[in-house]
């Protein structure tokens, strides 16, 4: 990692403000493209863009982690499975986000559905997707800083239950505003719990296998993306009224979870400026 580890929440923080941003900026700019141009000039220039940032991402980042290779740590150690085992917080927070995230984007799949279901047009759906990308792009920064040296995994569990929440809210009843409180509770609840989860599996990965531990937080992370549409549909479809109940059940569950794993855990970013690695940090917090 290039980012020292005390401040790695705020270097994720500052990635996602950034990927959100252009989330945001995306689609107006290209629509703009394609009004004024065609589809394929707006692929040329997506293309073209992208060649661009590789080449200079290629020159000006480091080969290895600026803190590995000042500290002159070597490359060998045992695989990502064993290492996860003498970390069982860190497994715990995958079992739980795993979860957090099939039910966190059922608000891509099953919910504009639902809206419709009850009377609320797509129109409706887009200013509510734009409340969620508004409150992380103004809130996510000052509450990553605020609460930086707070214990990562209550800070994570808190958010799950956040999520949990406001799926509990619809479970009340669909409507305009149970819908809006849902969202402000979800991007809460996103707001604590992803870029805090991130730099948690970062600041506890050994050296040896920095990337490997990112690449399976990475892939457990977006797992709604595949499982959500299936399963949440498939119960929409046989039960649509039991959906909301078992979402806010389900990121309950996985709250507690985590809430109850970093009951004795301290401060990430305390150990570390005790002088002490990541890799054993999280082995004392287990």
């Amino acid at each position: 990692m290039t980012v020292p580890e005390g401040a790695r929440r705020q270097g994720f923080a500052v990635m996602r403000f950034a990927a959100d941003a252009g989330f945001t900026a995306g689609p107006p700019l290209g629509a703009l493209l394609i009004a004024h141009f065609s589809y394929a000039v707006l692929f040329v220039v997506d293309g073209v863009g992208t060649l661009v940032f590789a080449a200079y991402a290629a020159r000006v980042l480091p080969a290895r982690g600026a803190g590995r290779a000042a500290a002159g740590e070597p490359g060998g150690g045992p695989g990502v499975f064993a290492s996860l085992r003498r970390r069982p917080t860190v497994v715990a927070l995958l079992a739980a986000v795993l979860v957090t995230d099939l039910v966190y984007r059922q608000q891509y799949v099953t919910l504009p559905v639902d809206l419709g279901r009850n009377g609320l047009d797509t129109g409706f759906y887009g200013w509510l997707l734009a409340v969620n990308g508004g409150l992380i792009l103004l809130l996510e920064l000052p509450v990553t800083l605020a609460l930086r040296g707070r214990r990562p995994l209550r800070i994570v569990g808190s958010g799950v239950l956040l999520v949990g929440a406001g799926y509990g809210v619809l479970a009340l009843g669909v409507g305009a505003g149970t819908a809006v409180a849902m969202m402000a509770l979800l991007t809460a609840g996103e707001i604590l719990y992803k870029t805090t989860a991130t730099a948690y599996v970062a600041e506890s990965a050994p050296a040896h296998a920095q990337g490997r531990f990112q690449s399976l937080y990475s892939g457990v992370s977006v797992s709604g993306v595949v499982l959500a549409g299936p399963l949440g549909g498939a119960l929409y479809e046989v039960a649509p009224g039991a959906l909301w109940p078992v979402c806010a059940a389900l990121a309950g569950l996985a709250g507690a979870l985590l809430l109850w794993a970093g009951r004795g855990a301290a401060p990430v970013a305390g150990r570390a400026r005790a002088g002490r690695s990541p890799a054993a940090s999280a082995e004392s917090a287990g």
